[in-house]
């Protein structure tokens, strides 16, 4: 009977903490300020945004955007097959850039951002 009481006090024991560790890793999802797709690492919320001949980034930090005068940023666009490289350009609260870009469902991207001395590596998917 105490063989029997230890492995559902184990059990019970892994099963409590497995729920708790899942819960501190839980992502909230941030809905979209600008039309784009969303990506938080490290409490940085970043905003993907592609038109046909402009890609915006906006970041920000607890709903405030933030000053990426003194930053840099670029992207990787894959679209199956295909990939583009992307260089960003400072532009107040956002990066940009200018050229021809397209996704498609399942296009994915990775973006490299370094605003002051931290750098980033958003992830975005199309779906």
């Amino acid at each position: 009977m105490k063989h029997i009481r230890s492995i559902t006090l184990a059990l019970a024991f892994s099963v409590s903490t497995a729920k708790t560790a899942h819960a501190q890793d839980r992502h909230v999802a941030h809905a979209p300020h600008h039309g784009g797709l969303v990506a938080e690492v490290n409490h940085m919320e970043f905003e993907l945004v592609m038109k046909p001949d402009t890609l915006i980034l906006h970041l920000s930090e607890h709903e405030k955007p933030v000053d990426v005068s003194k930053g840099n940023a670029k992207i990787t666009l894959m679209s199956g097959a295909d990939t583009q490289e992307v260089a960003l350009t400072p532009n107040g609260d956002h990066f940009t850039a200018s050229g021809k870009f397209a996704a498609a469902k399942g296009s994915k991207a990775v973006a490299q951002v370094k605003v002051g001395s931290k750098s980033y590596a958003p992830r975005f998917v199309w779906k």
